[in-house]
């Protein structure tokens, strides 16, 4: 899975075996020419911090009950979130082939937020909705397995 629309096709020019993937199938909860929605999230105060990332869920209950264990964590979690929230957007041509978007439907994504993925592309767009959350994929491995081979299978 790939979190940035251009990422496969990159890789392969650099191994100079290809011009663009054969499918890309990707989990990202925007557009990447759209700016991150947690592209604030690292600046937030602490108490801030926390409240945000238990609203998203994915941090397990236990963690909240020990500080030493936060204090450890936040500092990496804010280093991600600095990340994801400086990427920039270089426009390029759409790639070439099928891209397969998949959301949890309880992550807040509108219709509009996932077809903009069509922009990133000249092939179809398959959009793959599972239960859940931004976290979705901890208890969907066997669905999105079975999205990805039969994205590849179609190639």
């Amino acid at each position: 899975m790939c979190s940035r629309s251009g990422c496969a096709r990159r890789a392969c020019r650099g191994r100079g075996t290809c011009s663009s993937p054969a499918s890309a199938a990707l989990r990202c909860p925007a557009v990447p020419s759209l700016p991150s929605r947690e592209r604030y999230t690292s600046d937030l105060p602490t108490d801030a911090f926390w409240k945000h990332l238990r609203e998203l869920g994915g941090v397990p209950d236990e963690l909240f009950e020990y500080e030493d264990l936060k204090t450890f964590f936040e500092r990496v979690l804010r280093a991600d979130f600095t990340v994801l929230g400086s990427c920039t957007y270089t426009p390029s041509a759409p790639l070439d082939c099928p891209v397969t978007a998949m959301t949890g439907d309880a992550e807040g994504l509108t219709d509009a937020d996932v077809e903009a993925w069509q922009r990133e592309t000249t092939a179809p767009l398959t959009r793959h909705r599972f239960a859940g959350d931004h976290f979705f994929i901890r208890a969907h491995w066997p669905g999105i397995g079975r999205v990805i081979t039969s994205g590849l299978a179609a190639c």
